[in-house]
């Protein structure tokens, strides 16, 4: 498992600033996927920016 851990990992640091969806193995809203910009990618978590507010 840890070397495809480390592929996945690999994988998405490489999309950092791009936007993506991550679909997730759950169920309810969080199963139709989460869609945002890439912020950032360890082996534990990912963060997305997932709202951007409208402009004035």
């Amino acid at each position: 498992m840890g070397e495809t851990r480390c592929c996945l990992f690999d994988s998405m640091i490489r999309h950092i600033g791009q936007t993506v969806t991550i679909f997730t193995k759950s169920g309810g809203l969080s199963g139709n996927g989460f869609s945002g910009v890439l912020l950032s990618a360890d082996c534990d978590c990912i963060r997305l920016l997932a709202d951007i507010g409208a402009s004035r």
